[in-house]
């Protein structure tokens, strides 16, 4: 099931947000679960079984349609959740579905820094984190300066986002959309990603030309390239399909899939080398 009341039938069955939708208007416990859950399974496949964590917004629906393109792999979401998203609870939840390493993270955007902040938790902790997947992260260097008012003027524009409406059902849904994407923001506003972890980073960066050192709205200093000083494993930087709002919506979506699936079986059949050794 997806959380505890969504069919992951429904999500497959169902090829656009918008036919999702309509199932979910039906079932708003089913919506609330989904949007509540700090881990849910997004796809299941034999493959390896992948961590996927929160862009903008907190929630990891955004990675629906790329679960139906990746078919075959076993993706998880990992929400971030206001007052229960620690790292302790991050590996707590991931630990749980998968009780031993090595481990795949993936994180889009935002998601790129949450997923190398718990990675260092795991290494912390004496768990190994094998690959870390990021689709345009850029590696924070300074912490950001915005206002909470601020925050809450972006957050009120991707609320408005059409795309979400399926999974705001009623107001307490929206509210709590909110909180967690509140919470989401300051955080990432906050970390500067320090230190170096084992894992090799991928890293699929968007067409947007930007210089290698810049400060976003919030006024953080970021950089995609200073990613390669964050691992002792091995850093690559590809090139994906399309500016960073688009790069999981067509026609994009299919090419940057089409990357993303190419890294798995890589990383696969290093794994399968390696125990046969």
């Amino acid at each position: 099931e997806l959380g505890s009341a969504l069919p992951l039938t429904a999500v497959f069955q169902a090829p656009t947000i918008r036919e999702l939708g309509r199932w979910i208007e039906k079932h708003e416990a089913a919506a609330n679960s989904l949007l509540e859950a700090i881990a849910f399974p997004l796809s299941t496949g034999p493959g390896l079984p992948i961590f996927c964590f929160p862009p903008h917004g907190a929630h990891a629906i955004a990675y629906l349609p790329l679960a139906r393109e990746l078919q075959g792999w076993t993706l998880h979401g990992l929400n971030y959740i206001a007052g229960r998203s620690s790292l302790a609870d991050f590996v707590a939840a991931i630990t749980e579905i998968q009780p031993e390493g090595p481990y795949v993270f993936l994180g889009y955007s935002g998601g790129g820094n949450l997923a190398f902040d718990v990675a260092k938790a795991f290494v912390a902790a004496g768990r190994i984190v094998s690959d870390i997947i990021m689709l345009d992260s850029h590696r924070r260097l300074e912490p950001g300066a915005a206002s909470d008012s601020a925050l809450q003027e972006d957050i009120d524009r991707f609320l408005s986002d059409r795309a979400l409406e399926p999974y705001l059902v009623g107001r307490d849904s929206r509210d709590r959309v909110a909180e967690n994407a509140l919470a989401y923001a300051r955080y990432l506003m906050q970390v500067v990603d320090d230190g170096a972890v084992p894992a090799r980073i991928h890293l699929i960066a968007s067409a947007d030309e930007l210089p290698e050192c810049s400060r976003d709205w919030r006024g953080g200093l970021r950089s995609r390239p200073a990613w390669a000083q964050a691992t002792t494993a091995g850093f690559r930087l590809l090139q994906g399909s399309g500016s960073h709002d688009e790069m999981l919506q067509p026609p994009h979506l299919a090419r940057n899939a089409a990357m993303f699936g190419s890294i798995l079986s890589e990383i696969g059949c290093t794994r399968s080398v390696n125990s046969a050794l």
